[in-house]
This record gives structure tokens, sequence and C-alpha cells, in this order.
């Protein structure tokens, strides 16, 4: 099954300090449908954006590219992997400058297919203490090092089916996607790998 390209926006907005001021019906409904019912208006509208995004490399990136949009007073648009256990999913995150310092951020699901169902992308499984470092852009896991694989073969080359607990995932960024976020015209920094 494959849905519709652009049938779903998540939209949300944040002030000039990155704080959440708005958020759409379809962000909220996504946030129940992926297992995170706590991600309710009431508890994120007020609240600073970076509380609730993953790792110190892709808060970097991000800033990056808030500060550029605001900066030039232009969108950038960014294409960006929202996975689950059991769909893939293609997105593109379009960031616009608004009155003043403010951003509206709209996701937009460009496609999304269905997948056997991946375990180490479900975020209500027993981890272990050993992280293992996933792209918050792109959804490839490193492995060996500098090597950046789909999550699906991570799993399989690193054997991760003989273990009872998954290791957690550390969100960075890898080389290809600050060289995409280069350029789409954000000064990225470096790779958090």
């Amino acid at each position: 099954m494959t849905t519709e390209p652009g049938s779903r926006v998540f939209d949300y907005t944040i002030d000039g300090d990155d704080v959440v001021v708005s958020l759409g019906e379809d962000w909220l409904r996504f946030a129940r449908e992926n297992d995170a019912p706590e991600l309710s208006r009431e508890s994120v509208i007020g609240h600073c954006l970076w509380e609730y995004v993953a790792g110190e490399a892709t808060c970097e990136l991000y800033g990056v590219i808030f500060r550029c949009v605001r900066d030039e007073r232009h969108t950038l648009v960014l294409p960006f992997r929202c996975d689950s256990p059991d769909r893939f999913r293609f997105m593109q995150l379009a960031i616009e400058s608004g009155e003043g310092r403010e951003l509206r951020i709209r996701g937009r699901l460009l496609r999304e297919q269905v997948r056997p169902p991946l375990k180490l992308l479900d975020r209500l499984v027993t981890r272990s203490s050993d992280p293992l470092a996933i792209c918050s852009v792109c959804l490839r896991v490193q492995i060996l090092g500098t090597t950046w694989v789909e999550a699906e073969e991570a799993v399989e080359r690193l054997d991760l089916f003989a273990f009872s607990e998954l290791p957690p995932l550390d969100y960075r960024v890898c080389g290809d996607c600050v060289v995409l976020a280069r350029g789409l015209g954000a000064d990225a920094p470096a790779s958090g790998a």
C-alpha cells in the first residue's frame, strides 16, 4: 500500500526563540498514530522545540537551517525520512520565514509504503546500553565506524536479530545529509558522526 503524495501535511509554528506557538491537527494526529500520545497540544505549545528533537547534531543542523531561513527570509525545503517500524515514509520539510523571527514549518508526506516490521525503529522496545548511530534526516544507520546503510541492512549485518535487547538509537547527521543541507543553502555544521 502506498499513500498518495502530499496527502498529509504536518505543520507547526515556532517563534523567534524557537518556542512552539501552534500545531496543526495532522501533526497531533500523527503523534498519536505513532505511539506518542504525550505530544498533545497542551504539552507542546509554549515549550522550546529543542525539547522534542533527539540528538545534539540534529539540533545543531536544524539550528543552522533556521538561522539561514530567518536571516535570508526565504523558504528552504529539505527531504527527510520519518519511518515507523512498519512503514517507509519519504517526506519533505518546508521551513518558511514568517512575521518577525517566526518560522512556519510544514512536513509533507511524499510517499508511504508498508514494510515488514523493523523492531529497531520501535520506540517502545527494551534497549541495551550500547548506542547505535542513526541519521536523523535519512534514517540510515552507521556501521563499521564510517559506513551508513539502510536500517534493514544494519540489522542484518550487525546480526541484531540475535539480541534480546536492541541498542538505543543515537541520533546524528550523516555526511551525505550535511552535504545536502549545504547544497540547499544552509551553512550546515560538520557531520555529527
